[in-house]
């Protein structure tokens, strides 16, 4: 559950930053009138934070309200009209005040990181370029950096080794080594994405000189890189999920006649 929770919770991330970020790019005419006005960029940014750290408050409190009438409604259908799938009616809710509140404000923390990581550039822009609507991203390529080039290669070589290393360990690890070479290898998949999208040379053009498909895609994915990878980051995430809960799906009747099995020995 904890793996699920973080790439649910990395994909909630990553969605939240591109909304920001589609907000903030689609208000950049006001954002351009009020420092052709005389306000800061500073001043810019933070009214943009607050604006949006506001909403984070707000949805945090609704999410966390309509969170605990989710899960006890899902508990009350388990127990009774569901009955069959868990083969139990010993179900019962259970939320204490501080796992609340933590949930409450871990939700805040990370949409404030979330959105001062999508609004702190396009505030340093000048008043005219917000104006005329043109690119809001100051690096709309990404620069080449060894260190994703050996992030990436480290990752690779991690997920490889887990992956030997959970071929001669019991069962009841397979999925903690799933989720964390899975992991490693979606991070290394991203840093080859990034290289990719940094240097689009060998893409360009076939032996005659004509745009190839594939190279008109990458350029076309190279133009807001950032994006892109927030993205496919995110897109790789839900798939894993998906591929994680088919992966992991057990068999209550495997072995069902052992007494250590699921069902002691009495399937």
């Amino acid at each position: 559950f904890l793996g699920f929770s973080f790439f649910r919770i990395a994909a909630a991330v990553l969605l939240m930053a591109l909304i920001y970020q589609f907000n903030t790019e689609s208000r950049a005419v006001e954002n351009g009138v009020l420092l052709a006005l005389g306000a800061t960029a500073a001043t810019v940014r933070h009214l943009l934070w607050f604006e949006g750290v506001l909403t984070a408050v707000i949805g945090s409190a609704i999410g966390t309200a309509a969170g605990m009438f989710y899960a006890r409604a899902m508990l009350d259908g388990l127990a009774t009209r569901w009955r069959a799938a868990v083969g139990t009616s010993a179900l019962e809710f259970h939320a204490e005040p501080l796992s609340l509140v933590i949930g409450f404000v871990s939700g805040v923390g990370i949409a404030a990181l979330a959105i001062f990581l999508a609004v702190r550039k396009q505030a340093a822009l000048p008043a005219r370029q917000l104006l005329a609507a043109e690119n809001t991203e100051l690096q709309p390529v990404l620069k080449p950096g060894r260190y994703w080039t050996v992030g990436g290669v480290i990752c690779f070589v991690a997920a490889i080794a887990i992956s030997v290393h959970a071929l001669r360990s019991p069962e009841s690890s397979a999925a903690q080594a799933f989720f964390a070479a899975g992991g490693l290898l979606l991070m290394a998949a991203l840093a080859a994405l990034r290289l990719i999208l940094t240097d689009t040379g060998d893409f360009k053009r076939q032996r005659n000189g004509a745009m190839s498909l594939t190279g008109l895609g990458v350029r076309s994915a190279s133009r807001r890189s950032k994006r892109s990878l927030a993205t496919a980051a995110l897109l790789a995430c839900g798939s894993f999920l998906v591929i994680a809960v088919g992966a992991n799906t057990l068999d209550a009747t495997l072995d069902g006649t052992r007494k250590e099995s699921g069902t002691g020995g009495y399937a």
